[in-house]
């Protein structure tokens, strides 16, 4: 209520202002006059943006369990390492993942060693699905969309090689089914999730992430995205050439 007060005096205070800017004939004093005004105005709208708008959109991010936003290419990534390494489930959800899968080795060595179940879905290889991607991505990187899901299963390998072979983890292949990149983890205390929406042909590392949290309402982001990976999972049957906790 004081908020709106001080907007509504503010207010009034301008159009008084304003009023007298017009009834004077002084120079002066209307150089003054618009000046206050101008300063006014700005103070009204920093109230406005910071008292109202503000904390209406933390509520609403807090409501369905937004932590943060922010860019991949300017995060701190020691929160999603943290979280990686001390999960007991992970679920993994790219194109491909092959920047995640190099960045984050260690700390998927440090969940093997714990024990993590780890669920991975990606393209398959030369779906059509991934040859548009590939095409739309060759505008803005050399890279091969189908070289980078051979890399993934020669890094998986290699961290679990180097976990003494614990933990377990399985890769499946989607067709058409990928919306956007998620990264769930659970642990013993939390539950924290990093959505990024892709944008071809701009890089999964360039784009904008949402962290998440399962906050303890239903409907929040974690939930849904943890319904969809699901969903996926169970459509993308295992076959001969998934990789499930052993070398290939």
């Amino acid at each position: 209520m004081l908020k709106i007060c001080s907007i509504i005096f503010a207010l009034v205070g301008s159009a008084g202002t304003l009023y007298s800017i017009f009834a004077s004939e002084n120079i002066v004093f209307k150089i003054i006059s618009i000046s206050i005004l101008s300063i006014g105005f700005i103070s009204v709208v920093y109230v406005i943006a910071k008292e109202i708008l503000k904390p209406k959109l933390v509520s609403g991010c807090n409501k369905v369990g937004i932590v943060d936003v922010f860019n991949v290419a300017d995060s701190d990534p020691k929160k999603m390492k943290d979280e990686i390494s001390n999960a007991k489930k992970i679920y993994l959800f790219f194109t491909t993942g092959k920047p995640f899968f190099n960045f984050f080795g260690d700390s998927l060595v440090k969940a093997m060693a714990n024990q993590a179940d780890i669920r991975i879905i990606v393209g398959t290889e030369n779906s059509l699905f991934l040859n548009d991607i590939n095409k739309i991505r060759k505008k803005g990187t050399s890279r091969d969309i189908h070289n980078e899901i051979k890399e993934i299963k020669e890094y998986l390998n290699n961290y679990w090689t180097r976990a003494s072979k614990s933990g377990k983890f399985e890769i499946r292949h989607f067709s058409t089914e990928f919306r956007t990149n998620i990264i769930l983890t659970e642990s013993d205390k939390d539950k924290f999730g990093w959505i990024t929406l892709i944008t071809p042909p701009l890089l999964a590392e360039n784009s904008i992430s949402f962290m998440v949290k399962d906050n303890g309402v239903k409907e929040n982001m974690y939930n849904q995205c943890k319904d969809h990976f699901n969903s996926v999972w169970e459509i993308c049957a295992p076959t001969d050439t998934d990789l499930q906790s052993k070398p290939i």
